[in-house]
């Protein structure tokens, strides 16, 4: 069944036997959902669907010694339902691969929120300034605060992750 419009939904929980999924385009339009609850359950190796048009979310129960997730991502696709995998991209990392710094964590985060908000966040920016302003509300109420978690510690802390956030200029210029 090809359908003109491509569906979107991203897997949020996979289990053998169990696979959720939930709906990007297809949030609260129950006529769609149930068009796919439909195509699904007329497979034999799924016993069953459950679609809540609340929150977009279909949930496929399937004989995991007759199919696969992957067959299952491949019937979704059969009927224009194309499902985003996160999960089998954070197992796809190779056990020889390097381990990830906190500035490729933030680079990896600042990706997924841009993608999830739709807007362009900077987290080598975000979190120095919120030390920081947390450092002179703090030192604002406060005053100096010797005795406790001093302000201005969380304000050398919001410069100091600033800096070491942000790529050295000099390492990445060219020699002459």
């Amino acid at each position: 069944m090809n359908s003109s419009a491509t569906h979107q939904v991203r897997i949020v929980s996979a289990v053998p036997g169990r696979l959720r999924i939930k709906s990007r385009g297809t949030y609260r339009n129950p006529a769609l959902l149930n068009r796919i609850k439909g195509d699904l359950e007329a497979k034999r190796e799924i016993s069953g669907v459950h679609v809540n048009p609340t929150t977009g979310s279909i949930t496929v129960h399937y004989d995991s010694g007759r199919c696969d997730r992957a067959g299952i991502l491949k019937w979704l696709q059969d009927i224009d339902v194309l499902a985003e995998d996160l999960m089998r991209a954070r197992s796809a990392v190779p056990a020889t691969a390097e381990p990830l710094t906190v500035i490729d964590a933030i680079n990896d985060l600042n990706t997924r929120l841009s993608r999830w908000t739709g807007l362009p966040i900077d987290l080598r920016t975000v979190l120095p300034l919120a030390f920081a302003g947390a450092g002179l509300w703090s030192m604002v109420r406060n005053g100096l605060m010797i005795e406790k978690l001093p302000g201005w510690l969380l304000l050398w802390m919001g410069f100091d992750l600033f800096v070491k956030t942000r790529p050295h200029d000099r390492a990445r210029s060219p020699r002459r």
